[in-house]
């Protein structure tokens, strides 16, 4: 009896001890911080402040790391910035009497990240497209502010979903 206890003391230490750390290893001595300057994005499509809920989104997931200290440009080793260049939503099922009842939207953004010299470091692409319900209930007075709220509402869930991609594909290997 006292040795199953004395292996299973053995055996919990063992797991207790075996933590793991969420995120990714970014530097061999664990202890680099990046200083980190988001920049404006262009935003090439009709969708007014796009670009505005990408930045913030950026700027919030970067936040959210203890390895990133989001700066002035003028403190900057990292800029990030890019393009937001194509913004499409599409009705994808409706009512019996034609209104939309659900959408889909879908984003495409170029991110660059460069140096404080300028040199391009890494550049890619990103798609994201998500489906929301419209809000229409059927009723004859649709309330068309209340599903353009829900569409910026919405907006704002891809981007933050779209920035973590994008921190994930930046620190998935050390600059």
């Amino acid at each position: 009896m006292k040795i199953k206890l004395l292996i299973f003391i053995l055996l919990l230490s063992l797991l207790i001890s075996c933590g793991y750390k969420v995120g990714y290893n970014h530097d061999k001595d664990n202890n680099k911080i990046y200083n980190v300057f988001i920049d404006y994005f262009n935003n090439k499509t009709i969708e007014p402040r796009l670009e505005d809920y990408l930045v913030e989104a950026l700027k919030r997931e970067f936040i959210l790391h203890h390895n990133i200290n989001v700066v002035f440009k003028d403190e900057a080793e990292f800029f990030i910035t890019g393009e937001i260049l194509k913004f499409n939503k599409e009705s994808i099922s409706y009512s019996s009497n034609d209104k939309t009842l659900e959408y889909r939207i879908s984003i495409i953004v170029n991110v660059k990240v460069q140096d404080k010299k300028g040199k391009l470091l890494k550049q890619k692409q990103f798609y994201w497209n998500k489906e929301y319900v419209s809000g229409y209930t059927g009723s004859r007075h649709f309330d068309v502010g209340a599903s353009e709220a829900k569409k910026k509402e919405f907006i704002r869930k891809i981007c933050f979903d779209l920035s973590a991609n994008i921190y994930h594909w930046l620190f998935s290997n050390d600059f």
